[in-house]
């Protein structure tokens, strides 16, 4: 059984492997204005130059999560249509394992395409991106938990979209206001100053302890949520989301175990 389950990743990996760069392509299309806007252009608002290397680090933490959920609509059109998961139900694998390994493979994805992106981002600003504070370790232990994170959200989603028609409504929704509230053009402590019981409101927004505990781990802890706190709530939450999104999803597919 275990044997199977990682030849399906394996044979999700050289799929994924095969849109690597044009996804990376896709990515650098997005942070690149970024990096010119937030670094070289607002500056002569009398914007801190800073607050470019803040935006950037954000957007690299995010891009996980929208890799993850642009792979939602092949899935959903594939519970619609071409019923290619049924028949990977129907293999020797525990149906909630085969539902896992779809969560996986979001989360393959994301980790491909957003891993390469830091050391780029380097390489273009250098003394602009101060990695001073930057601590392997940590960047180690929640790169690939918020990836994981991603994975099982958008399994989340996807359980809960009816159709392919109603993903914009998802996207709309619930994914933008989360990643929006979730703190990438600003730390949670500058929400706790200036609305307090929205911030502790947004506590509840996972999103915001991906992008707190990545920028702790990249930029140094100061300013942020105890990288710790983040990483523990991160764990959490990956496992509400998880048990969360297969459930519905096996009840949706009418599985039977």
């Amino acid at each position: 059984m275990l044997k199977l389950f990682l030849q399906l990743l394996r044979r999700d990996f050289l799929i994924l492997r095969q849109e690597f760069w044009a996804k990376l392509l896709n990515y650098a299309c997005w942070l690149a204005p970024n990096i010119v806007i937030f670094n070289y252009i607002l500056p002569g608002l009398g914007i801190e130059k800073s607050y470019g290397v803040f935006i950037l680090v954000g957007g690299v933490a995010t891009v996980g999560l929208f890799t993850a959920v642009s792979s939602i609509p092949e899935l959903l059109n594939d519970i619609e249509d071409n019923h290619s998961i049924y028949y990977y139900l129907s293999l020797p694998l525990y149906q909630w394992l085969t539902l896992v390994r779809y969560a996986l493979a979001f989360s393959m994805s994301a980790f491909l395409v957003s891993f390469m992106l830091l050391p780029v981002c380097k390489l273009l600003l250098w003394d602009l991106l101060d990695l001073t504070n930057f601590s392997l370790v940590k960047y180690l232990l929640i790169f690939p938990v918020m990836q994981i994170f991603f994975g099982f959200f958008a399994l989340l989603i996807t359980a809960h979209t009816s159709s392919i028609v109603r993903y914009e409504k998802a996207w709309v929704r619930v994914v933008f206001p989360l990643w929006f509230f979730g703190g990438y053009q600003f730390p949670w402590v500058v929400m706790h100053t200036r609305l307090p019981y929205l911030a502790y409101l947004n506590l509840l927004n996972p999103i915001t302890y991906c992008l707190e505990g990545f920028r702790a781990a990249v930029l140094g802890q100061a300013g942020y949520i105890n990288f710790w706190v983040c990483l523990g709530m991160l764990l959490l939450l990956t496992l509400v989301v998880a048990v969360w999104g297969v459930s519905k999803l096996q009840k949706r597919l009418d599985c039977v175990s």
